[in-house]
């Protein structure tokens, strides 16, 4: 459990109402299970105020943004046409874009500095299909590790189907459907439901050798969380725009590029919640198909009081990837770590000089 000190500055820095509502209706009267369930449920509701999810709403497990690289960038990633296991979270309409085949995991202990051992867990695939259609699908866990705590332990499980269309040459149009279920929430063997949406927009411009795109992804559309009591919550419903830049340079051998991103969040749940998220990378290659890459970013959510910088860097040899990233929380609490482990085919098919 976490002290006091930390407690208090995680319910000031992401105080979340519709949480609140729910947590303080858990049952706790009745037998040791509901009783435990009870104690599980407010140890809980302080681990996920201190998560900085970037949505307002429930079902965290919809909120906490997957992809070392997009971390790394200040969290910013809805106009980014990268791999397409990232499309599955950041922006559905990148699937339309896709051109090789992408699968990653991404994990990180989300609780950094505390006793509680709150563990995420990420994978998502995306596929071609026959030049302007792509699909993807993933799968993300949230586990709440209490020490000293009987188990079943409560998490979170939910699962992500997504399609991107191109409708022009550079245009393209996405959908996610999504299942989220909470289990062990108000006791042991209690589930709770959900399914949202999301629906996103790309555009992509290719002038010479610069990429300019812009992209639109309205996140979690859909029914609200129902809980025992008539208690009721909406998941994480998020607004996001993006815009990149991208040049890359390549002449036989050689290779060399540069991003940059902005991306402007805004919480459909509550007007208060809003966040501005930059960055900037540099990549080369090394040697031929082993790439390297450079992140830095900033993160800027005033109502959170999460305002600093973010770090990363990733390699890539033959198709296999791996990335880092470091990201801020709140006060003093320590920066948390997420590491994306990937296979992409983008390296080994033929390589072409840039345009």
């Amino acid at each position: 459990m976490t002290d006091r000190k930390d407690l208090v500055s995680q319910r000031r820095t992401h105080s979340r109402q519709p949480a609140k509502v729910i947590w303080r209706r858990a049952p706790t009267t009745r037998g040791s299970g509901l009783a435990a369930g009870g104690v599980a449920s407010a140890i809980v509701l302080s681990c996920v105020l201190a998560t900085a999810v970037g949505a307002q709403g429930t079902a965290s497990s919809l909120n906490v943004p997957p992809g070392a690289r997009e971390n790394a960038l200040g969290r910013a990633g809805a106009a980014l046409v990268g791999d397409p296991s990232d499309a599955l979270w950041w922006n559905p309409a990148a699937l339309g874009f896709a051109e090789w085949y992408s699968a990653q995991y991404t994990h990180a202990r989300l609780d950094a500095g505390s006793a509680s051992n709150i563990q995420y867990k990420h994978l998502a695939a995306g596929v071609p299909v026959r030049g302007r259609f792509g699909l993807g699908a993933s799968a993300t866990f949230l586990s709440y590790g209490v020490p000293g705590f009987v188990v079943p332990e409560p998490r979170e499980r939910s699962w992500a189907f997504a399609a991107g269309y191109r409708i022009l040459p550079n245009v393209a149009a996405g959908l996610t459907v999504k299942y989220v279920g909470l289990e062990n929430f108000y006791g042991f063997g209690s589930n709770e439901s959900a399914v949202g949406f999301d629906f996103g927009g790309l555009v992509r411009r290719v002038l010479a050798a610069v990429t300019l795109s812009a992209g639109v992804n309205v996140q979690n559309v859909g029914s609200e969380m129902e809980f025992p009591g008539g208690a009721s919550a909406p998941l994480g419903r998020n607004l996001k725009i993006g815009g990149a830049a991208a040049v890359r340079q390549s002449s036989g051998r050689r290779e060399a590029g540069a991003t940059l991103l902005v991306d402007f969040n805004q919480s459909l749940v509550t007007d208060e919640f809003r966040t501005w998220s930059y960055g900037a990378e540099v990549h080369g290659l090394l040697a031929p198909r082993v790439r390297a890459a450079f992140r830095l970013g900033y993160y800027d959510d005033p109502s959170g009081q999460i305002q600093d910088w973010t770090y990363g860097a990733g390699a890539r040899v033959f198709g296999a990837s791996v990335d880092f990233a470091s990201i801020p929380q709140a006060g003093t609490l320590p920066r948390v770590h997420k590491w994306t482990f990937g296979f992409h085919t983008d390296m080994l098919r033929p390589r072409t000089a840039a345009p």
